[in-house]
């Protein structure tokens, strides 16, 4: 994307934004002639998509230069949180309120929680995109509170009790443990903000990144895809510590970086754990996916 051809990625984007709008339309009627009606997590489908027409639009905004009451910064801010908490965090909560049963064993502990997980989640995620694109940070902390309670009960369908239901499944606590990579920005964000302590903006902003990226994601799709593959093998200990200890080494190391010069060794070595865990997983997908060929 250099600047000489910024009209090239809009017009990419403005195709991209087409199939995405094409799909929302495609699932709304699939939902309606569903006959075996909706489950748990359409409505997150059906919503998520939208948050990403929204991150495709500020993004084509932020390269023509179109004006906002944040500028330049909060436009980007804005783009993603659209992308982050509005595309993957509902995407990832249909799925997982789908997928829990099937990873448990169990229907969902709490199923009658699901529509109030969905408004505070979207409603949450609407302010947080809204906060930086008008400038106005009370808009966006005043987000961080219903995303916050929606996720915690959407963790709390979590099908499984300890003492009763036997030891935790590894990917199940692959899932809690990356919503802990989740909260960390929301926990740590009116912290910095009143906080003496001067820390680089852009180090926060890329650990901060990189753990919602890494330790949030993309350990939720490690946990799930090989489930959605056909997998009923659990996930091992040892990737459960990866990639937790990965993206640790990926806040620690872009925070130390500006202060000493091994930072970027820590970097280095997070992203080697992240890389064994989640070719473990595409290796255990590839098997399945090509069993019966």
């Amino acid at each position: 994307m250099p600047p000489w051809h910024i009209l090239t990625a809009a017009a990419g984007a403005a195709l991209v934004f087409t199939a995405v709008a094409s799909l929302v339309g495609n699932l709304y009627a699939a939902a309606r002639r569903s006959p075996q009606g909706i489950s748990p997590g359409t409505r997150f489908y059906l919503s998520a998509p939208i948050f990403l027409l929204l991150g495709i639009g500020l993004a084509v905004g932020l390269l023509l230069g179109l004006p906002a009451p944040g500028g330049v910064a909060g436009i980007r801010e804005a783009h993603i949180h659209a992308n982050l908490w509005g595309f993957v965090a509902l995407t990832a909560a249909g799925i997982l309120l789908d997928l829990l049963p099937v990873l448990t064993g169990r229907p969902l502990a709490r199923p009658g929680w699901v529509p109030a997980i969905y408004w505070l989640t979207t409603a949450g995620a609407a302010l947080l995109v809204a906060g930086p694109l008008l400038e106005a940070a009370p808009v966006m902390m005043a987000g961080m509170i219903p995303f916050a309670v929606g996720n915690v009960l959407l963790l709390c369908n979590l099908p499984w009790k300890r003492g009763q239901d036997g030891p935790m499944p590894v990917r199940v606590a692959h899932i809690k443990a990356a919503y802990i990579w989740a909260f960390a920005p929301i926990v740590l964000a009116p912290v910095l903000h009143l906080s003496p302590v001067f820390l680089p903006f852009s180090a926060i902003e890329k650990a901060a990144l990189q753990g919602l990226v890494f330790g949030w994601a993309l350990q939720l799709a490690v946990a799930v895809l090989p489930v959605l593959a056909g997998s009923s093998r659990d996930a091992s200990r040892f990737d459960l510590l990866a990639m937790n200890a990965g993206p640790g080494a990926l806040w620690a190391g872009s925070i130390l970086s500006d202060f000493v010069p091994w930072g970027g060794r820590v970097v280095s070595i997070g992203f080697a754990l992240i890389a064994a865990t989640v070719l473990t997983a595409l290796v255990e997908m590839w098997k399945l996916l090509t069993a019966d060929q």
